[in-house]
């Protein structure tokens, strides 16, 4: 996987609720995955793969990370991605003064 090369694009960042963004990958300029979500749960934020719900109601992953080393790179990328985006946020809110 050293040859990997994943593009993250935090596409939206949301205000309350348990998701916290929406984010897009390209892998090695050849595919692309929409719709990935970064979500607070209970031991903190994890990426959710994008989803359908199928004819028995049930979610089905659209994209499957097949090793827990795939799914681990996938995730870790997403995060710092995030974690930049929302520093540099941050950074780039006006002061305001009192």
């Amino acid at each position: 996987m050293d040859n990997l090369k994943l593009d993250v694009r935090i596409r939206e960042l949301k205000n309350g609720g348990k998701t916290k963004a929406l984010a897009s990958v390209s892998i090695n300029d050849m595919f692309a995955v929409k719709n990935l979500r970064i979500i607070e749960g209970k031991n903190g934020l994890f990426v959710s793969m994008p989803s359908v719900k199928n004819s028995k109601g049930e979610y089905e992953d659209l994209f499957i990370p097949i090793t827990k080393e795939s799914r681990e790179l996938l995730q870790n990328a997403v995060l710092n991605a995030y974690n930049l985006e929302l520093t540099q946020k941050q950074t780039s809110a006006p002061k305001m003064s009192m």
